[in-house]
């Protein structure tokens, strides 16, 4: 897995959306056991701090120590530097793995292998992820220019998966359940320039050219938004599947 988000790690833990409440319910009502949980890829431990008080026992790993450090604490929940292709968990013991926004930076087989070792009998397996968000036509061709046009560059490979909704990532599970979730906001305008900041592009266009991209874009973004917040709605896929029973 590659770390593309040590740098802006204090933006990622105040800028980037959290998920709403019906797709927790939805993973809850769909796990029987609740002993152990495995958050992979937890960043800050949005997704960990939301399922403590469900489970017994959490652990939440993370290849970037720096996102580790703005990461809520719980007594319940054990953060670890690790990569999700290799933890140090027991044959069999995990009832859920819970992946947002981020199986698409794993080695898929190596991943898939894991799991399926440390993953209980019917343990189950969560995985989503959120494409472009959207606000108003005009505002969002203005953040697809962005997205497209200025950056389209400075992606990395694996942006593909999220824009393909992980359909060509494989997913060897049973009874598989996919839905679709929303989370809305109400934002200024500041407020969306933080969240786009995050982005892994934007990071390494400024690396590269020595110059934000935002600026490129800011003063119309500003001028179409006003004063006002404007509600903003991430679409998130998700999908999640089961161990067979033996």
């Amino acid at each position: 897995m590659k770390d593309y988000f040590s740098t802006q790690a204090s933006l990622y833990a105040k800028f980037r959306p959290n998920y709403p409440q019906e797709l927790f319910s939805f993973i809850l009502e769909h796990t029987k056991e609740k002993e152990l949980l495995l958050d992979g890829a937890t960043g800050n431990g949005q997704v960990a701090i939301r399922l403590s008080p469900h489970f017994k026992k959490i652990i939440a790993i993370d290849i970037s120590s720096k996102q580790l450090e703005h990461a809520g604490k719980k007594e319940n929940i054990i953060y670890q530097v690790a990569k999700i292709e290799e933890t140090e968990l027991k044959d069999q013991s995990v009832n859920l793995i819970t992946i947002g926004q981020a199986l698409h930076w794993f080695d898929f087989n190596l991943f898939h292998n894991e799991a399926k070792r440390i993953l209980k009998p019917n343990g189950a397996i969560a995985v989503w992820g959120y494409e472009l968000l959207n606000i108003n036509s005009k505002i969002d061709e203005i953040i697809l220019e962005l997205y497209d046009g200025v950056l389209n560059t400075y992606w990395t490979p694996e942006r593909k998966y999220i824009e393909e909704q992980y359909t060509s990532i494989p997913f060897p599970y049973y009874n598989i359940q996919k839905r679709t979730f929303y989370s809305e906001y109400y934002w200024t305008v500041e407020q969306l320039l933080g969240y786009l900041s995050t982005w892994s592009s934007v990071n390494r266009y400024m690396k590269k050219n020595k110059e934000n991209p935002l600026d490129l874009i800011s003063d119309r973004l500003k001028k179409e938004w006003g004063t006002n917040k404007r509600k903003v709605t991430f679409p998130i896929f998700f999908k999640m599947g089961f161990m067979m029973e033996n």
